[in-house]
């Protein structure tokens, strides 16, 4: 391509990485929304019966659901965050792909490594899938840029999140969220998965300008 080529693309990849991440805002939309429709939450929420029955939907939708205004307060909010941040630097359809596997495979990982949860509801392990697809990026890309101290930043903040982690499958519960007053029971599992599929999230070729 000639350099007039070039010069005519720029303003394009500009305006597209300045755009409002909206497909971030509409899912955080949608967890906000549930709760205000009748019946949504036990339509929508992962239920080992209903979804053994071909009720499938609720392996992707399961994580929009939750069991108290605590518990949806914080993991939409540090959903749309982190997915704000990941859809600016990924664009919206690697974040809805990204959304998607991740959904899925925490759903699997949770019916078949804890046979004896019926139920699971929340977005903490997204929220952790995509707090690690962001931080290890970025401390990545510091380091390959010479940015030593941010580096060492999402470095720190990567092993604040393995040891809440930690934490969580050591002594149970959770930091942010009333579990036990809420009648939540915690399920690291769901965090350590999301923590995995956003580490290899990293591992894929960087977006191409302007996609």
């Amino acid at each position: 391509m000639g350099r007039g080529g070039m010069d005519e693309a720029a303003p394009e990849t500009v305006t597209a990485t300045r755009r409002a991440p909206r497909a971030s805002i509409a899912f955080f939309i949608a967890a906000l929304a549930i709760p205000l429709i009748p019946g949504a939450g036990s339509t929508l929420c992962l239920d080992r019966a209903a979804a053994r029955q071909g009720e499938t939907w609720r392996l992707l939708t399961g994580h929009w659901t939750h069991g108290s205004a605590d518990h949806l307060l914080w993991d939409a909010l540090a959903f749309l965050v982190l997915s704000w941040a990941c859809e600016r630097r990924e664009g919206a359809l690697r974040l809805c792909a990204f959304l998607g596997t991740s959904a899925l495979a925490i759903s699997l990982a949770v019916l078949c490594g804890l046979p004896a949860l019926d139920s699971y509801r929340g977005l903490s392990g997204i929220d952790s899938a995509l707090f690690v697809w962001l931080a290890a990026g970025e401390r990545t890309r510091a380091a390959r840029t010479g940015e030593g101290a941010h580096s060492a930043l999402w470095a720190g903040a990567l092993a604040a999140f393995l040891a809440k982690a930690a934490r969580e499958v050591l002594h149970g519960g959770t930091i942010f969220v009333d579990s036990e007053g809420a009648g939540l029971v915690p399920v690291p599992l769901a965090h350590l998965v999301g923590a995995a599929l956003g580490a290899a999230a990293t591992l894929l070729p960087p977006r191409s300008r302007g996609v």
